[in-house]
């Protein structure tokens, strides 16, 4: 896995009893320098390299990691 997604799983991990938002994802894992376009390809290539399942979306909000 590269550094981002490293990071991104890492978050998701942390708040797994709930989802993690958005906005702490921009800013966690690309420090604010992103889209949402940009977003929803790098989590399409994450669940490509691990379980399809692992990552949910919760529409709007955020994404959420499931054990």
């Amino acid at each position: 896995l590269t550094k981002k997604e490293v990071l991104f799983i890492d978050i998701l991990v942390e708040n797994k009893d709930s989802y993690t938002k958005n906005n702490a994802l921009y800013k966690h894992v690309w420090d604010n320098k992103t889209t949402g376009t940009t977003v929803r390809t790098f989590v399409q290539r994450l669940r490509g390299k691990t379980n399809k399942n692992l990552i949910q979306n919760v529409s709007g909000l955020g994404y959420k990691i499931l054990s």
